[in-house]
């Protein structure tokens, strides 16, 4: 009896050190990703090197994002399609130097985040529709900044050529013609990413 207790005890123990050892080894990468939706950059890639390398790639929304493949330099390129905004979750495995890693990604596809951008009188909100900075060298006064439902600001910016970035005052005029710049920096309040903006002035 006490020879079989010992064999148990010897066996439990093994299956635990190779559990151990499995879990030393592979790992599960969780996280949540924004993704910009522009009209010009309609591919998010996943993956570049050998076509062994990867497996079992899934959009779980294709409406939103498609898995799609090409021959690339060093085997294959895998990227997803995206179709529209919207959220999808992206899970693949990776197989790298004899351990295999699983990845399960949330993307959350979004358009431009802006109800409202204005600088004095002029209007910078169809500045991001396709662009996450403008040049749009006008506009002088009070900044007003409204964001979409599921959004929230962050922080606005302000810098003036030679200066440091500072904390816009409330209130404070800015002139992006001639000599100020702004940094406007989002938060996505369900899936707790953030989104940075640029406006670039005049004077530098």
């Amino acid at each position: 009896m006490k020879q079989r207790k010992r064999i148990t005890f010897v066996l439990m123990v093994a299956v635990f050190t190779l559990l151990a050892g499995m879990s030393a080894f592979a790992k599960t990468h969780k996280e949540t990703k924004g993704v910009p939706y522009f009209s010009w950059q309609k591919e998010y890639p996943v993956y570049s090197g050998p076509a062994s390398g990867i497996s079992k790639v899934k959009s779980s929304n294709k409406k939103v994002a498609s898995v799609a493949t090409r021959n690339g330099a060093s085997g294959i390129d895998v990227y997803l399609k995206i179709q529209k905004p919207g959220t999808t979750t992206l899970s693949y495995k990776v197989k790298k130097n004899g351990k295999t890693d699983s990845y399960k990604i949330k993307l959350n596809i979004y358009k431009n985040p802006f109800k409202t951008l204005k600088i004095g009188s002029t209007n910078y909100k169809s500045q991001f529709n396709n662009g996450d900075y403008s040049t749009l060298m006008s506009g002088k006064g009070k900044v007003n900044i409204k964001v979409k439902k599921g959004w929230k600001i962050k922080s606005i910016k302000v810098q003036e050529a030679g200066s440091k970035w500072r904390k816009l005052k409330k209130g404070e005029k800015v002139d992006i013609e001639n000599k100020h710049s702004l940094e406007i920096i989002l938060k996505n309040t369900k899936d707790n990413f953030t989104a940075e903006y640029s406006i670039w002035g005049g004077g530098f």
